[in-house]
């Protein structure tokens, strides 16, 4: 692990931070097959 972000007990925990990681392709399609799921039959604006 190259840069571990600490977060302080006092902050927004609602806030939004980006981070950026590296995952294995069979995983990110893992991910995808998953959220598909999810989204079957839901409105095209919440998808």
């Amino acid at each position: 692990m190259e840069n571990v972000i600490r977060f302080g007990g006092q902050e927004d925990l609602l806030g939004r931070d980006r981070i950026e990681i590296e995952l294995p392709r069979f995983l990110v399609r893992a991910f995808e097959k998953q959220v598909a799921k999810a989204n079957a039959g839901a409105p095209e604006e919440e998808r």
